[in-house]
This record gives structure tokens, sequence and C-alpha cells, in this order.
């Protein structure tokens, strides 16, 4: 017998991965619209308003510890954000090396820019 839990934890998570995969499509849209994103587009983003009981609040509640498995390629370094992506393997480089980012002019650059 399947633990249910773990079972529900595994099916929200492929809601957000297809959420992170399936840019093209309608439902996708309608969610980013209606809760918004974050880092360009990539993410999605907790709902801030009080719309009752959401499906995608349930779902968001997994991203934490769904995060840190989830990787990309970096391909051109165009939709990567030099700052905010976890593109080096290490931890975000906003984190790591904060005394440069507080120097750093544009904040919002891509991997490409650099």
């Amino acid at each position: 017998m399947r633990d249910p839990r773990l079972f529900n934890e595994a099916l929200l998570a492929k809601w957000l991965w297809r959420f992170m995969n399936e840019k093209g499509n309608l439902w996708r849209e309608v969610v980013a619209i209606k809760y918004g994103t974050t880092n360009f587009g990539r993410y999605p983003s907790m709902s801030n308003g009080s719309y009752g009981c959401s499906l995608w609040r349930y779902i968001f509640k997994c991203f934490e510890s769904f995060f840190p498995h989830f990787s990309f390629e970096g391909g051109d370094g165009t939709t990567i954000s030099f700052w905010h992506n976890q593109w080096s393997g290490e931890g975000l480089l906003k984190d790591l090396f904060l005394s440069l980012y507080a120097l750093v002019q544009d904040r919002d650059a891509f991997v490409a820019n650099y």
C-alpha cells in the first residue's frame, strides 16, 4: 500500500514540474496570470490574495521541498539569471558573494550578459 502523504507530494511536485516545463500551455498561462510568477516567469508565485481555498496554494506549498532537486540546462544563458538562479552548483551567487552583489549595477543580468 502506498503512503498517501508521499503520493500526494509526488503529484503536487508533478504539477510544479509541468508548470516550469510547459510554457506554451493555456492552463499554465492562466495560473501565471492569476497567481503571478517570479524569476522572469520561470517559477510560480504564492498567491497573496484572499481567493478562498485555492488548489494552487496547496500545490505551491511543496515548492520549497521540490526546488532543491530541480535543475535545468544552461543552453546559451539567455534565460538564466546570473545572480538569482542556482546555476553554479554551490548556491545563489547573490548569497555567496554579498559584497560583490552590493556593487552590481544590473542585478537582473543573465549568464549570457557576462
